[in-house]
């Protein structure tokens, strides 16, 4: 079997099917939407909501097989100053830092007619006795915060040519540590929003969101896992697979929603199109992870049994 064709057709695969369930979600939900925004999309309201389940279950399954099948198949090391990489590295670089400018110009320059939804609003209103008063949201502040770390961590990476898997090259430490700011303002975003959809009661739909944003921190663990060289890529692989499945089921039919003036307050598109670019570097990143034809067990024992190897594993690390 040729495992790098099988491996591409896998990821090829998987994009299809996730670009299918959101479209197949956002004409099954766009009959009864309106301008309640997501706290009616339910299980319930959405006519072909258990269908779209069905296929992710069954997709996530198929990706569970295919990461036994390239369990020792996928290569442990990744050039950090490749192309790829710097690719990753500048398009969330880029996402950061628009995200950090909408926040601060949502929260401090929109005007009094805005509505802020229920979200991502680092000083809250109360009211108490009559007096109106302003309390900061620590957990927002914190989050805010990380994501400027997180986009110095995405700029040095884009800038820094000399990055090595094998740690060898000096900064790299501080790079290994510096990647898990992201993780770190993924985590906070996940307790913020579990949060929200705990207090406002959004709808099954929101369930793909959170799905989403947990598997994309465990990638995001895991893609430090490489800098640290502590990294399995096959659960990198799955792990990117159910993130991105379940955050374009969600991200498409949101966005559609936003822009037909069915969604309501409750999110903004711009967090939505931060989850397809997000989608994207995953992506970029599986499709860069070396791929060998036969199992890497097999390779080492030909190098300690001092053996030529053989003549069809001369490029086993192509």
């Amino acid at each position: 079997m040729n495992y790098k064709t099988f491996y591409k057709a896998v990821l090829l695969f998987s994009l299809f099917a996730a670009v299918t369930a959101g479209i197949f979600m956002t004409v099954s939900i766009f009959h009864c939407a309106d301008e309640s925004g997501i706290n009616m999309y339910s299980s319930d309201n959405v006519e072909y909501y258990g269908p779209v389940n069905l296929i992710l279950i069954i997709c996530a399954a198929g990706y569970i097989a295919a990461t036994a099948v390239f369990r020792k198949r996928l290569g442990k090391k990744v050039d950090f100053s490749a192309i790829p990489s710097r690719i990753v590295y500048s398009i969330m670089g880029f996402l950061l830092a628009a995200l950090f400018v909408f926040c601060l110009c949502r929260e401090f320059f929109a005007g009094e007619g805005y509505d802020h939804g229920n979200m991502y609003v680092l000083f809250t209103k109360e009211i108490a006795g009559g007096v109106e008063s302003s309390k900061v949201s620590v957990l927002y502040l914190v989050f805010l915060l990380l994501l400027a770390g997180s986009f110095v961590f995405y700029l040095y990476g884009a800038n820094k040519k000399n990055l090595d898997a094998d740690g060898s090259v000096s900064g790299s430490e501080t790079f290994a540590v510096m990647s898990m700011l992201p993780s770190a303002a993924m985590a906070i975003k996940i307790i913020y929003d579990f949060l929200l959809q705990s207090g406002n009661g959004y709808g099954t739909l929101y369930n793909y969101h959170l799905i989403g944003m947990g598997f994309t921190l465990l990638f995001t663990v895991y893609e430090s896992r490489f800098y640290f060289k502590k990294a399995m890529p096959s659960l990198y692989f799955l792990f990117g697979l159910v993130a991105a499945s379940a955050s374009l089921v969600f991200s498409i039919p949101a966005l559609v929603l936003f822009f037909a003036g069915k969604a309501g307050a409750n999110w903004h598109p711009v967090f939505c199109a931060a989850d397809i670019f997000i989608v994207i570097c995953i992506y970029v990143r599986l499709f860069s992870l070396n791929v060998h034809q036969y199992e890497r067990q097999k390779k080492q024992k030909c190098i300690e049994d001092g053996d030529n190897a053989p003549a069809n594993i001369v490029n086993v690390d192509e």
